[in-house]
Parts: structure tokens; C-alpha cells; sequence
């Protein structure tokens, strides 16, 4: 994508561990914001369910993805009110449910896990109780929590780090956050 608003690259576990996606599957992104993550599929050639509460982010995500018209559909939705209606080969949820209550964002994880096809892919990132944001209203996993809630799945990767997260909210400094990311397949 020639320049998208926010950030204008995939999350690096999602271009790094692409590969393992099922072909010919449908894949999720849940709060997909500008549509970094959803284009990137979309170039992959999977189609692609994009979710976000913000219209002005889907609308941008379905002015860019033109090219992919009919390999796109575009949900309008909050998560915590998201249904899911079939099963997909990858679901992506990055950087979004440290913006939900904390039992919501445990729910969102398990639907995930259910409506993932056999051998397909979860990628997840998020934050940890470390950082500067701790204080903020976000909420937090516990360390080692989001790895726990995969027990029974193949995890490819996982890691607790420390981040830079970029500009918060119009703040003028950077900030560094604790983030757990995780890339687990569906094995049983």
C-alpha cells in the first residue's frame, strides 16, 4: 500500500509467520484500524473479514483495497459486540484488547480459538502491566496470561517485550510499553 494514516506496515509477527496461513481460507482482522494487517492479507491472496468500530478507518481500508473489491468485506462494529459466524484460517488481533475489559478481551481470545479452522493461525499482540502506560485506563494481561489461554495449541511464537508503542494520543514523546505477541496454531 503506497501510504496509509497510522502505521503503514503489517505487525512483524503477521509478515514474519504469514506463511503458515491455510491458502484458500478466509481470514479475520479484529479491529483492524487503517488496514495495515488486512492489506497484507489481501496481497497474499486470502480474502479478508475486516472489523473496526471506526467508519472513518474503514472507510479509508475500503477506499485503499479497491483493487481487492471482492475479496473484502468490511464490518462496522465494536468488538465487544462482534459475533463471529464461521470459522477462518487466520484471525488477527493486534494492538486492540488493552482498549476492552479485561474478561471481554478473554472472551474475544476464546471465540478466536473456537472459530479457528483446524491448522489455521491466531496472531495476537498486547499489552502487559509494565510500561509507560501502565497507569492509563487500558487493561492489562498478566504476564504469561495470553500464552496460558493457548494451552492445547502449537505456539510458534511467543514473547513478553519491551516496545516502543509511538505516539500516544497526541502526546510529544514516544512511549515504551511491555508487549506480549503471540502466533499459535490450532492443533486439535
Amino acid at each position: 500500500m503506497d501510504t496509509m494514516k497510522g502505521r503503514t506496515n503489517p505487525k512483524s509477527i503477521l509478515s514474519a509467520f504469514a506463511y503458515l496461513i491455510p491458502k484458500k481460507e478466509f481470514a479475520l482482522d479484529l479491529g483492524c484500524g487503517y488496514g495495515p494487517n488486512s492489506f497484507f492479507l489481501l496481497e497474499q491472496g486470502l480474502d479478508v473479514v475486516a472489523v473496526d468500530s471506526s467508519s472513518e478507518k474503514l472507510s479509508y481500508l475500503q477506499e485503499k483495497a479497491k483493487p481487492f473489491f471482492n475479496r473484502l468485506q468490511i464490518i462496522s462494529c465494536d468488538l465487544r459486540e462482534f459475533t463471529f459466524t464461521r470459522n477462518f484460517g487466520a484471525i488477527i488481533c493486534t494492538d486492540v484488547l488493552h482498549f476492552l475489559p479485561k474478561e471481554k478481551g478473554i472472551q474475544i481470545v476464546q471465540s478466536m480459538k473456537k472459530h479457528t479452522i483446524l491448522g489455521g493461525i491466531n496472531f495476537i499482540s498486547t499489552f502487559l502491566p509494565k510500561g509507560d502506560l501502565y497507569k492509563s485506563k487500558l487493561v492489562f494481561f498478566n504476564f504469561g496470561e495470553l500464552k496460558a489461554l493457548y494451552s492445547g495449541w502449537d505456539i510458534i511464537f511467543y514473547e513478553e517485550k519491551m516496545k516502543l508503542t509511538y505516539k500516544w494520543n497526541g502526546e510529544k514523546e514516544d512511549k515504551r510499553h511491555e508487549v506480549a505477541s503471540i502466533v499459535a496454531r490450532r492443533i486439535e
